[in-house]
Protein backbone atom coordinates (compact mmCIF):
# COMPACT_ATOMS: atom_id res chain seq x y z
CA UNK A 1 0.00 0.00 0.00
CA UNK A 2 1.12 3.31 -1.02
CA UNK A 3 1.67 6.37 1.42
CA UNK A 4 -1.07 8.45 -0.59
CA UNK A 5 -3.01 5.11 0.35
CA UNK A 6 -2.25 5.09 3.79
CA UNK A 7 -3.14 9.01 4.32
CA UNK A 8 -6.82 8.43 2.89
CA UNK A 9 -7.25 5.49 5.11
CA UNK A 10 -6.38 7.73 7.67
CA UNK A 11 -8.53 10.39 6.98
CA UNK A 12 -11.69 7.99 6.41
CA UNK A 13 -10.76 7.44 10.07
CA UNK A 14 -11.15 11.13 11.14
CA UNK A 15 -13.82 11.35 9.04
CA UNK A 16 -15.68 8.39 11.39
CA UNK A 17 -14.52 10.28 14.28
CA UNK A 18 -16.16 14.08 13.21
CA UNK A 19 -19.70 11.84 11.91
CA UNK A 20 -19.77 10.55 15.53
CA UNK A 21 -19.79 14.04 16.74
CA UNK A 22 -22.52 14.93 14.50
CA UNK A 23 -24.71 11.99 16.36
CA UNK A 24 -25.54 14.54 18.89
CA UNK A 25 -28.29 15.24 16.25
CA UNK A 26 -29.97 11.82 16.30
CA UNK A 27 -28.40 9.44 14.52
CA UNK A 28 -28.52 6.09 16.32
CA UNK A 29 -26.08 5.64 18.63
CA UNK A 30 -26.19 1.61 18.43
CA UNK A 31 -24.09 1.77 15.01
CA UNK A 32 -21.18 3.68 16.23
CA UNK A 33 -18.68 0.90 16.84
CA UNK A 34 -15.46 2.10 18.47
CA UNK A 35 -13.84 -1.72 18.38
CA UNK A 36 -13.64 -1.80 15.08
CA UNK A 37 -12.18 1.58 14.55
CA UNK A 38 -9.83 1.10 16.95
CA UNK A 39 -8.70 -2.29 15.25
CA UNK A 40 -8.46 -0.47 11.77
CA UNK A 41 -6.19 2.50 13.27
CA UNK A 42 -3.86 -0.29 15.65
CA UNK A 43 -3.68 -2.46 11.78
CA UNK A 44 -2.48 0.90 10.21
CA UNK A 45 -0.07 1.41 12.33
CA UNK A 46 1.55 -1.91 12.66
CA UNK A 47 1.50 -1.89 9.02
CA UNK A 48 3.30 1.32 8.74
CA UNK A 49 5.77 0.48 11.42
CA UNK A 50 6.55 -2.46 9.21
CA UNK A 51 7.23 -1.13 6.18
CA UNK A 52 9.58 1.69 8.46
CA UNK A 53 6.78 4.56 7.13
CA UNK A 54 6.02 5.95 11.10
CA UNK A 55 7.73 8.15 13.56
CA UNK A 56 7.36 7.09 17.18
CA UNK A 57 5.88 10.96 17.35
CA UNK A 58 2.93 9.71 14.42
CA UNK A 59 2.42 6.75 16.28
CA UNK A 60 1.87 8.60 19.76
CA UNK A 61 -0.83 11.41 17.48
CA UNK A 62 -2.78 8.69 15.90
CA UNK A 63 -3.08 6.97 20.17
CA UNK A 64 -4.61 10.81 20.98
CA UNK A 65 -6.70 10.88 18.01
CA UNK A 66 -7.89 7.63 19.06
CA UNK A 67 -8.57 8.45 22.58
CA UNK A 68 -10.42 11.82 21.62
CA UNK A 69 -12.40 9.69 19.64
CA UNK A 70 -13.21 7.06 22.62
CA UNK A 71 -13.62 10.02 25.03
CA UNK A 72 -16.41 11.59 22.38
CA UNK A 73 -18.33 7.93 22.10
CA UNK A 74 -18.68 8.03 25.69
CA UNK A 75 -19.91 11.69 26.52
CA UNK A 76 -22.83 11.09 23.96
CA UNK A 77 -23.92 8.21 24.56
CA UNK A 78 -23.79 8.94 28.40
CA UNK A 79 -26.49 11.99 27.72
CA UNK A 80 -28.63 9.21 25.97
CA UNK A 81 -28.55 6.96 28.51
CA UNK A 82 -29.30 9.87 30.99
CA UNK A 83 -32.85 10.30 28.72
CA UNK A 84 -33.24 7.14 29.13
CA UNK A 85 -33.65 7.19 32.64
CA UNK A 86 -36.57 8.69 33.71
CA UNK A 87 -37.18 8.41 37.61
CA UNK A 88 -40.83 8.31 38.83
CA UNK A 89 -41.20 11.07 41.23
CA UNK A 90 -44.39 10.50 42.95
CA UNK A 91 -43.59 6.77 43.10
CA UNK A 92 -40.42 7.36 44.59
CA UNK A 93 -41.24 10.09 47.36
CA UNK A 94 -44.24 7.72 48.34
CA UNK A 95 -41.84 4.56 49.18
CA UNK A 96 -38.91 6.62 50.77
CA UNK A 97 -41.44 8.84 52.87
CA UNK A 98 -44.33 6.87 52.93
CA UNK A 99 -46.65 9.49 52.25
CA UNK A 100 -49.08 10.00 49.47
CA UNK A 101 -48.85 13.50 47.01
CA UNK A 102 -50.33 15.30 44.42
CA UNK A 103 -49.10 17.81 42.10
CA UNK A 104 -50.91 21.29 42.71
CA UNK A 105 -48.61 23.04 40.05
CA UNK A 106 -45.82 22.79 37.59
CA UNK A 107 -43.66 24.12 35.01
CA UNK A 108 -42.24 21.33 33.33
CA UNK A 109 -41.13 19.76 29.53
CA UNK A 110 -42.60 17.53 27.55
CA UNK A 111 -40.63 14.70 28.88
CA UNK A 112 -41.60 16.12 32.25
CA UNK A 113 -38.41 17.38 33.31
CA UNK A 114 -38.64 20.52 35.37
CA UNK A 115 -40.08 22.11 38.99
CA UNK A 116 -43.32 20.54 40.80
CA UNK A 117 -45.71 22.70 43.47
CA UNK A 118 -46.43 19.11 45.69
CA UNK A 119 -48.89 18.74 48.58
CA UNK A 120 -48.90 16.00 51.06
CA UNK A 121 -52.30 14.41 50.87
CA UNK A 122 -52.37 13.48 54.61
CA UNK A 123 -51.53 17.11 55.71
CA UNK A 124 -52.73 19.62 53.01
CA UNK A 125 -50.69 22.51 54.95
CA UNK A 126 -46.95 20.96 53.75
CA UNK A 127 -46.52 21.74 49.97
CA UNK A 128 -43.22 21.02 48.82
CA UNK A 129 -41.06 21.34 45.74
CA UNK A 130 -39.68 19.05 43.54
CA UNK A 131 -37.13 19.66 40.59
CA UNK A 132 -36.80 16.61 37.68
CA UNK A 133 -34.36 16.17 35.61
CA UNK A 134 -34.47 12.56 33.81
CA UNK A 135 -33.16 10.11 36.75
CA UNK A 136 -32.26 12.78 38.92
CA UNK A 137 -34.66 13.95 41.78
CA UNK A 138 -33.75 16.95 43.66
CA UNK A 139 -37.12 17.71 46.59
CA UNK A 140 -36.97 19.18 49.77
CA UNK A 141 -40.24 17.67 51.53
CA UNK A 142 -37.99 16.62 54.96
CA UNK A 143 -36.95 20.26 55.15
CA UNK A 144 -40.98 21.43 54.56
CA UNK A 145 -42.01 19.33 57.37
CA UNK A 146 -39.15 20.00 59.54
CA UNK A 147 -40.28 23.52 59.17
CA UNK A 148 -43.91 23.18 59.45
CA UNK A 149 -43.86 21.43 63.03
CA UNK A 150 -40.94 23.44 64.13
CA UNK A 151 -43.13 26.08 63.91
CA UNK A 152 -46.15 24.39 64.98
CA UNK A 153 -44.07 23.16 68.42
CA UNK A 154 -45.49 25.53 71.36
CA UNK A 155 -42.51 25.28 73.70
CA UNK A 156 -40.34 27.55 75.81
CA UNK A 157 -37.38 25.13 74.86
CA UNK A 158 -37.89 26.81 71.03
CA UNK A 159 -36.13 29.86 72.68
CA UNK A 160 -33.14 28.17 72.56
CA UNK A 161 -32.59 26.80 69.06
CA UNK A 162 -31.22 29.09 65.82
CA UNK A 163 -33.20 28.39 63.16
CA UNK A 164 -31.17 28.34 60.08
CA UNK A 165 -33.34 28.76 56.45
CA UNK A 166 -32.21 29.05 52.95
CA UNK A 167 -33.57 28.73 49.72
CA UNK A 168 -31.48 28.28 46.80
CA UNK A 169 -32.90 27.01 43.11
CA UNK A 170 -36.44 26.82 44.99
CA UNK A 171 -35.40 24.48 47.27
CA UNK A 172 -35.65 25.05 51.10
CA UNK A 173 -32.88 24.10 53.17
CA UNK A 174 -33.83 24.19 56.84
CA UNK A 175 -31.60 23.67 60.15
CA UNK A 176 -32.80 24.27 63.45
CA UNK A 177 -29.88 24.04 66.45
CA UNK A 178 -28.59 24.44 70.05
CA UNK A 179 -25.09 25.74 70.50
CA UNK A 180 -22.68 26.91 73.27
CA UNK A 181 -24.60 24.82 75.59
CA UNK A 182 -23.78 24.01 79.42
CA UNK A 183 -25.62 20.35 80.06
CA UNK A 184 -25.17 18.06 76.96
CA UNK A 185 -28.22 16.22 78.86
CA UNK A 186 -30.29 19.58 78.82
CA UNK A 187 -29.75 20.51 75.58
CA UNK A 188 -30.45 17.18 74.36
CA UNK A 189 -33.45 17.23 76.41
CA UNK A 190 -34.94 20.03 74.38
CA UNK A 191 -34.43 18.00 71.34
CA UNK A 192 -36.41 15.02 72.32
CA UNK A 193 -38.91 16.79 73.45
CA UNK A 194 -39.28 18.18 69.86
CA UNK A 195 -39.22 14.99 68.76
CA UNK A 196 -41.79 13.68 70.58
CA UNK A 197 -44.12 16.52 70.06
CA UNK A 198 -43.87 15.47 65.97
CA UNK A 199 -44.32 11.98 66.97
CA UNK A 200 -44.79 9.24 63.62
CA UNK A 201 -43.94 12.51 61.61
CA UNK A 202 -40.19 13.37 62.53
CA UNK A 203 -37.73 12.12 60.40
CA UNK A 204 -33.80 11.51 61.03
CA UNK A 205 -32.83 13.24 58.21
CA UNK A 206 -34.45 16.26 59.34
CA UNK A 207 -31.46 18.85 60.40
CA UNK A 208 -31.71 19.16 63.71
CA UNK A 209 -28.67 19.39 65.94
CA UNK A 210 -26.34 20.31 68.85
CA UNK A 211 -23.16 22.00 67.98
CA UNK A 212 -20.19 22.10 70.62
CA UNK A 213 -16.26 22.92 69.41
CA UNK A 214 -17.35 23.41 65.77
CA UNK A 215 -18.81 19.97 65.91
CA UNK A 216 -22.29 18.71 64.90
CA UNK A 217 -23.93 16.37 67.23
CA UNK A 218 -27.00 14.30 65.73
CA UNK A 219 -28.81 12.43 68.68
CA UNK A 220 -30.86 10.70 66.31
CA UNK A 221 -29.22 8.94 63.62
CA UNK A 222 -31.69 5.93 63.05
CA UNK A 223 -35.06 5.23 62.24
CA UNK A 224 -37.38 4.32 65.73
CA UNK A 225 -34.50 5.23 67.99
CA UNK A 226 -36.13 5.78 71.65
CA UNK A 227 -34.94 8.62 73.45
CA UNK A 228 -32.73 6.84 75.80
CA UNK A 229 -30.70 5.93 72.83
CA UNK A 230 -30.45 9.54 71.46
CA UNK A 231 -29.63 10.84 74.69
CA UNK A 232 -26.63 8.14 74.92
CA UNK A 233 -25.96 8.96 71.09
CA UNK A 234 -25.50 12.51 71.78
CA UNK A 235 -23.91 12.24 75.63
CA UNK A 236 -20.79 9.59 73.34
CA UNK A 237 -20.32 11.53 70.42
CA UNK A 238 -20.10 14.75 72.80
CA UNK A 239 -17.75 12.71 75.15
CA UNK A 240 -15.80 12.10 71.93
CA UNK A 241 -15.49 15.45 70.79
CA UNK A 242 -14.99 17.12 74.00
CA UNK A 243 -11.61 14.86 75.00
CA UNK A 244 -10.15 15.77 71.32
CA UNK A 245 -10.84 19.04 72.20
CA UNK A 246 -9.15 18.96 75.65
CA UNK A 247 -6.36 17.23 74.14
CA UNK A 248 -5.98 19.62 71.06
CA UNK A 249 -5.03 22.29 73.07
Amino acid sequence: MSNEEDWKELEDWELQRKLQEKEKLGIDFDKINIEKQQKKVNKLVKRLKTTGKISKYFAFTLFILFGFAVFSYIIINFSNIRERVNVDMEETLKNIYNVDIEVVNKDVDEKGNGKYILRAINNNDIKFTAIKNFGNLTQDYPARCHKYYFELWNSDDKEDFIVNEVIENDILTYETYIEDFENIEEATNKIINFVNFCGEKFYPNWNIYLQKDGKRIYPYTGYNMTSEEAMNNAKETYNTIHSKFINNK
